[in-house]
């Protein structure tokens, strides 16, 4: 910005090329799906499809996590799948 909104700067490109490379990153990291994110009610149904399935022990104090829902196991507990719900 200090040489002008045209200005041609090998910095600026390098920024910028760097920027898309880590959203490209970031995209497979995404639960949502590219073509569903435009609609807001997409994400929530895509979340509610998703499971942890446990065979084997999953201790008391673990962090369960899907998408931007999560909570801490209060007791140990064995073989068993979390999943979200609404309420």
């Amino acid at each position: 910005m200090r040489l002008g909104r045209e200005a041609i700067s090998d910095e600026l490109d390098e920024l910028t090329a760097a920027k898309e490379e880590n959203e490209n990153k970031l995209d497979h990291l995404n639960l949502i799906c590219p073509d569903s994110q435009k609609s807001i009610d997409r994400g929530l149904s895509h979340a509610l499809q998703c499971t942890i399935v446990v065979r084997g022990k999953v201790f008391a104090g673990t962090e369960i996590r899907i998408g931007n829902s999560h909570m801490v196991l209060e007791r140990t507990l064995s073989n068993i799948q979390f999943q979200l719900q609404t309420l």
